[in-house]
């Protein structure tokens, strides 16, 4: 569980930082890690911080269509 909730942290920090690469060998790790044994209260904290995560990569996504948008409009001037 520790090891999971590391990995995780790892992952959020380098999608902070726009280190796409590290965040997805982070998630890679992930899901080499075996998750049986956990209790439902460590499952569901795992699942709130992935789901905390995914939220930060669209907000990355969506900041990314909208420079390209943006330089699509400036083209177009």
């Amino acid at each position: 569980m520790e090891k999971a909730k590391k990995l995780l942290l790892e992952c959020e920090l380098a999608l902070k930082e726009r280190q796409i690469d590290t965040a997805i060998e982070k998630l890679q790790e992930l899901s080499s890690i075996p998750l049986e044994g956990l209790t439902k209260e460590q499952g569901e904290e795992l699942l709130r911080l992935i789901d905390h995560m995914v939220k930060q990569a669209e907000d990355y996504r969506n900041s990314i269509a909208q420079a390209i948008g943006n330089i699509k409009k400036f083209k177009e001037v």
